[in-house]
């Protein structure tokens, strides 16, 4: 599949990185200062949890796209002090949208990934490493800007591929009330395919987590 021009030299650069590595650095140096660790209120090892996606599109730079991601952890793998190691998988859809020059652009991608992910217990909270591999279907309309005028219709492009995709994110989680927490996940994306290449990420997430 041949996409046409991705990129917009006129696009200005969006601070939403600097703001995703912030909080991100809130939320681990709160996590961190806790207090010491509690039996009582340390971090189960398995649940699920929604949240926000902001994430680099695998085939439309420099933009950035949102969305909802779904995760669950269903298997324990380790065990061991304050350390809890988990198999999981996320789920999550992605959209985003540019103008160029010539073109309006919308793009979608669903993501899905097998996860590992260790838990670090620190006082309330935790701190977290998540490693993910798997695909990502992505699907990109583009209709050409005044076509409706000048051909009397739109003058419209459209594809779809499927890439591989490898991810690994740092963050943070504390607890809210009872069984309900606060994750923050930031970090690197990586796509294997036609136009694929590395990206970056950040999901803010509610989780139900229970022993």
């Amino acid at each position: 599949m041949c996409w046409p021009p991705r990129t917009n030299p006129n696009r200005s650069a969006s601070p939403t990185l600097a703001t995703i590595a912030r909080a991100c650095a809130f939320f681990v140096t709160l996590a961190a200062l806790a207090g010491a660790p509690q039996e009582g209120l340390a971090a189960p090892a398995d649940g699920v949890g929604v949240g926000l996606l902001v994430a680099s599109p695998a085939l439309l730079d420099p933009s950035l796209g949102s969305g909802i991601q779904a995760s669950w952890a269903p298997t324990v793998l380790l065990r061991r002090g304050g350390l809890r190691v988990d198999v999981g998988g996320v789920l999550a859809w992605l959209g985003a949208s540019e103008d160029t020059l010539g073109w309006q652009v919308d793009h979608d991608e669903l993501r899905a990934a097998a996860t590992l992910e260790g838990r670090w217990r620190r006082g309330r909270g935790a701190l977290l490493m998540q490693l993910g591999v798997g695909g990502t279907l992505v699907w990109e309309g583009r209709e050409r800007h005044q076509s409706r005028r000048l051909a009397g219709g739109p003058l419209t492009t459209s594809g779809s591929a499927l890439l591989g995709q490898g991810s690994a994110q740092l963050g943070a989680q504390v607890r809210l009330v009872r069984e309900l927490w606060l994750a923050l996940r930031v970090g690197p994306t990586l796509h294997l395919g036609a136009g694929g290449g590395a990206g970056y990420g950040g999901v803010l997430e509610v989780r139900w987590l229970a022993d």
